[in-house]
This record gives structure tokens, C-alpha cells and sequence, in this order.
């Protein structure tokens, strides 16, 4: 199914065990409900700003990360981080994408 060297890199990783994976997601979710709860009355502004906090900016931390730490694992984190986010967001844009917002 997949090559021997993709499974040995994963496994290799250690993300698996460590409540990365969890971290990744709590964060996401608490990133999109403040967003939302603080985008204001109208709801184009509540789903831009939920969006926008659940996704944050990977390319800095990641950019952070690499010059900030010696640990790779730290990396690793961050880019478990965004797919976990992306994994996420994605649908709720999807459904959002799907739903009209009420004119008001």
C-alpha cells in the first residue's frame, strides 16, 4: 500500500502517542470558536474571522520554529499542527461554501 521508507518515516516521527495530534486539534477548534465568537453581528465577518484564527499562520511559525529550536521534532509539530488545521477547516469552508449567508 505504501512504500517501506513513507511507513518507516512516520513511524519514525513519534507524533503518534505524544497528544501532538490532540494539541493540533484543541488548537484549531478553540482557534475557530474565538474567532466566531468574536467576529461581530454579521456572519460573512464571523466565518472570514473563525477561518482565518482556525488556520493562524504556519509559515511563520514554521519559520520560528526551525530557527528557534535544535529539535526537528519541533518542526515536525508545527507542519502536524497546520495539516491537522487544514483537515479541519477545510470541510467547515466546504459546508459554509454550501449554505448561503442570510442577507441582513
Amino acid at each position: 500500500m505504501f512504500p517501506p521508507d513513507i511507513v518507516l518515516l512516520i513511524t519514525n516521527l513519534h507524533i503518534f502517542g505524544s497528544h501532538g495530534i490532540m494539541a493540533g486539534v484543541l488548537l484549531t477548534i478553540l482557534g475557530v470558536g474565538v474567532g466566531w465568537l468574536v467576529g461581530g453581528a454579521n456572519a460573512d465577518t464571523r466565518r472570514v474571522l473563525a477561518l482565518s484564527t482556525g488556520t493562524r499562520n504556519f509559515t511563520v511559525a514554521l519559520v520560528l520554529a526551525s530557527q528557534s529550536f535544535d529539535d526537528p521534532r519541533v518542526e515536525i509539530m508545527v507542519i502536524v499542527a497546520a495539516v491537522v488545521g487544514l483537515l479541519i477547516v477545510l470541510p467547515v469552508c466546504w459546508v459554509w461554501g454550501m449554505r448561503p449567508v442570510a442577507s441582513g
